[in-house]
């Protein structure tokens, strides 16, 4: 598998977890933890919008769009490093 699809799956994955985590922590009103730290890039804007709009989906999806090719980019910058393709 090349590194760019490899990044953007695991980018894809993280951006979702991340979002269902916001989700989980403003309805619980939880935010400790390593769970919280590990997260923190793709869930610190989704929480904010959780917590100050009563209408979130469609700005929370928008900034999930934007956080995917960051975190693409950032995720293939490490795996190229990591696995050098001959």
């Amino acid at each position: 598998m090349s590194n760019r699809k490899l990044s953007f799956i695991i980018a894809f994955i993280y951006v979702i977890f991340g979002t269902f985590y916001s989700y989980y922590a403003i309805n619980n009103m939880v935010s400790d933890g390593i769970i919280y730290y590990i997260f923190f890039p793709v869930s610190f804007f989704p929480q904010i919008i959780l917590f100050t709009e009563r209408i979130s989906f469609l700005y929370i999806f928008l900034c999930q769009i934007i956080t995917l090719p960051i975190m693409t980019l950032l995720i293939w910058c490490i795996i190229s490093v990591i696995r050098k393709s001959k």
